[in-house]
């Protein structure tokens, strides 16, 4: 399991979504609104990791994932530069660890696409 290399990006991406939580944001509601979110997503993605056996499933539900952590992206963004109006924020790392999660999850999906195709080949030659 683990020694699969879209295992590992995987676990990379749910453990860089996980350190967002250390994170503070500037409002209670929105904090709790983001946290809902990093929670749904690290859920996901502890899924994806351990349903290993099923690729095609992996697939579909990282892509999912990519989705949730583009809004995610997105949130972060808006509560941090645009909900205070008036007030000067500095930037946040909060909102590069979705995109690099983003990318990690588009390797991950490559690999897992590799592994299938490779697990067709064997089938073939059979």
């Amino acid at each position: 399991m683990i020694q699969r290399i879209q295992s590992l990006y995987l676990l990379i991406s749910t453990l860089l979504i996980g350190l967002m939580l250390l994170f503070s944001y500037p409002d209670k509601v929105q904090d709790g609104v983001v946290s809902f979110m990093i929670g749904l997503i690290i859920t996901i993605q502890a899924f994806v990791i351990f349903n290993y056996k099923n690729r095609k499933w992996q697939i579909r539900v990282t892509r999912i994932s990519m989705i949730l952590l583009i809004l995610l992206a997105g949130l972060c963004l808006y509560f941090t530069y645009f909900s205070n109006s008036g007030t000067q924020e500095g930037f946040k790392i909060s909102i590069v660890l979705p995109l690099v999660a983003v990318i990690l999850d588009y390797l991950a999906i490559h690999a897992i696409g590799k592994d299938e195709a490779l697990i067709r080949s064997i089938d073939r030659i059979r």
